[in-house]
């Protein structure tokens, strides 16, 4: 019998939680656990929590001793989880109500190690109401490590529909997790993207539903490509497009059609550039930084022919880096750091469009 353990991280999500535990009840297939992971929030979340579990039979509060992280919440979630399947959820997100009715019919058919689903990316104002939604919605495959190519083109699907690192739109076989001891990194962000990797580096068979399931909240009206400061941050996302290839490679034979990377690649270079001129690092600095990735890195040199600009704003943004042109390069981000303080609701409405 097909049974879930649902693993909720929470830190500081009293305003969130009452709207993601209402779509948990709503299911059609309730689930065996509900395993919330306290993180030593400091608003009122854990009294709420305390309170909530008692009304549920299953649902269990376990607490942290110190401030851990999301990846450390998710990896004790792991290992306490009883059920046959597990699933991530995030604390201010919600699930469609038949969810796990859905993926159950998946699971007896295909008997996957993950099913992944499709999600609505909802963005939303300053009051709380959606300004709009990004639909991702994937392919419906059945793919498995007899056929590796068929399994390398699902990846890719997944990958350029941004739906391959997240945890949070997957349904996970628990022994499969606990047998091959996969677990999150402790990493500052991306920790998400490397799970996966290693969850798809080993699993068997991987099932995939075009159906919207999930709600992932996006309170945030700052595009990721200025987000705040990072050391680590392109150090990180390199290592992350060499994996993804790297991975490719090893299914099919070769790396394949690059420019969905080479794309990827690029938005973080410039992001990177972004985010020192933000941080208040001189520019001269800057443009050493852009020079030395210019010279020295091996992605850089695979990528640059294979870049394809969407639309004239990703052009004049990205090119000048694939054109190995440092000065221009850092001209132009810092006139787009410059337009999008100065014009924020020209910018998010580029953004939209983009």
């Amino acid at each position: 019998m097909i049974s879930y353990s649902i693993v909720v991280p929470v830190y500081n999500a009293e305003e969130t939680l009452p709207r993601l535990c209402r779509s948990i009840e709503k299911q059609t297939y309730a689930p065996a656990e509900v395993l919330f992971i306290e993180d030593c929030s400091t608003d009122h979340s854990r009294s709420w929590l305390e309170e909530a579990v008692q009304r549920h039979p299953g649902w269990k509060l376990l607490t942290n001793e110190k401030n851990s992280g999301v990846s450390a919440c998710r990896n004790r979630g792991i290992r306490n989880a009883g059920g046959t399947h597990l699933l991530f959820l995030d604390a201010d997100d919600w699930i469609e109500p038949d969810l796990l009715q859905r993926a159950s019919e998946s699971i007896r058919q295909d008997q996957p190690d993950v099913l992944v689903f499709g999600i609505a990316e909802d963005f939303l104002e300053r009051d709380g109401k959606i300004s709009y939604s990004a639909i991702h919605e994937p392919k419906r495959a059945l793919s498995d490590r007899q056929d590796p190519k068929d399994l390398s083109d699902t990846l890719l699907d997944l990958e350029e529909k941004t739906l391959y690192g997240y945890p949070w739109n997957k349904v996970y076989r628990t022994a499969f997790l606990q047998k091959n001891e996969i677990t999150f990194p402790a990493m500052s962000f991306a920790e998400d993207f490397f799970f996966n990797r290693s969850v798809f580096d080993l699993a068997q068979t991987v099932a995939v539903i075009p159906d919207i399931l999930y709600h992932y909240i996006n309170v945030d009206q700052d595009d990721r490509l200025t987000e705040k400061y990072l050391p680590d941050y392109f150090d990180i996302q390199k290592k992350r497009y060499q994996e993804f290839l790297d991975q490719q490679k090893r299914l099919r034979g070769e790396e394949g059609d690059l420019s969905m990377i080479a794309g990827r690649y690029f938005r973080s270079f410039a992001s990177m550039t972004a985010r020192e001129l933000n941080h208040g690092t001189p520019k001269d600095q800057i443009q050493s930084m852009i020079e030395k990735e210019m010279q020295e890195s091996s992605l850089y040199q695979k990528l640059r022919q294979s870049l394809s600009c969407p639309s004239h704003i990703t052009k004049f943004l990205y090119q000048p880096f694939c054109d190995g042109k440092p000065g221009t390069a850092l001209r132009r981000m810092a006139l787009f750091c410059w337009g999008k303080r100065q014009f924020p609701n020209l910018y998010h409405k580029l953004k939209q469009i983009r």
